[in-house]
């Protein structure tokens, strides 16, 4: 874990950290963005619609993560509202990023008149690219981390996150896992790590990267536009449902965490609607 991975000096003896969290979610949406430009040439894809695309689906998908997010943890942002904006330290809900995102590719590919699942199925194997990249750093910031475990791979999170001989005050805080096993598990508050726990944002890391070649591989046989989407939600929304019963995350609906809640719905919606699109005759392309 290292939840800030170097600071920058600044005048005055002040310094500018650069989180982990914040370097991850940027270099997954880069290379998310390669992929999907890779994939718009081999469509013949003007490479214009692919930025643009990519920069509503930024905008869209983090607006429609993050409040989520704050949703979710209302009784926290409340007391401090001005956290609201701090997406650097983590705090973004997928299936709200997903939602977010579609919304706004949608209007603006509507606004734009052109087709939007040819487009949006040439961008989605891209997306599971950066949330791997991302889940990684979820994984060095100490969020969405899994319960307690003997398992050879199980991991202990450092007490101050790895992260103590920086300046910064998110430096010093106590993790995540240490601080939720000190409260909850009577973990001894000067131990020098938490118990194992599993490591579920690589857990979803690898998921996602076999959902990656899965949809690649499927692409070149879909029959009609949105086929690759439905999949994609069908292939997550599954996987997630199962990592968050290793996850530690507060149950909302019926003893189910949030997300499971929302796969429950996604995953036979997103299933009856590639069924029924692998049921009309047709090829599609973009």
């Amino acid at each position: 874990m290292r939840r800030i991975l170097f600071e920058i000096p600044l005048p005055r003896g002040a310094y500018l950290p650069i989180h982990a969290f914040g370097v991850l979610a940027a270099a997954g949406f880069l290379a998310a963005l390669w992929v999907a430009l890779d994939r718009g040439r081999r469509e013949k894809l003007a490479e214009t619609t692919i930025w643009d695309v990519w920069t509503a689906s930024l905008l869209g998908g983090l607006a429609g993560a993050r409040l989520l997010y704050v949703a979710e943890q209302w009784d926290f942002f409340a007391q401090k509202p001005a956290q609201v904006f701090a997406i650097w330290r983590g705090g973004l809900v997928w299936y709200g990023g997903l939602a977010g995102a579609l919304l706004a590719v949608g209007l603006y590919l509507r606004y734009r008149r052109q087709p939007a699942l040819p487009v949006i199925d040439a961008v989605t194997p891209a997306t599971m690219v950066g949330l791997a990249l991302g889940r990684i750093g979820c994984f060095l910031n100490g969020c969405c981390f899994g319960r307690v475990t003997d398992l050879p791979w199980g991991v202990s999170y450092p007490r101050d996150g790895g992260s103590g001989q920086f300046h910064s005050a998110l430096a010093h805080q106590v993790s995540p896992p240490f601080a939720y096993q000190v409260e909850t598990m009577h973990l001894d508050p000067q131990a020098a790590a938490s118990f194992p726990v599993h490591p579920t944002q690589l857990y979803e890391s690898a998921a996602t990267l076999l959902i990656f070649l899965l949809l690649t591989a499927y692409y070149p046989r879909r029959r009609r536009p949105g086929e690759v989407l439905w999949l994609m939600l069908v292939l997550y929304g599954a996987a997630r449902f199962l990592i968050e019963m290793l996850r530690v995350n507060a149950p909302v609906v019926g003893g189910l965490s949030l997300p499971q809640a929302m796969s429950l719905v996604v995953v036979p919606v997103a299933l009856g609607l590639f069924i029924r699109s692998r049921g009309k005759p047709g090829v599609a392309r973009g």
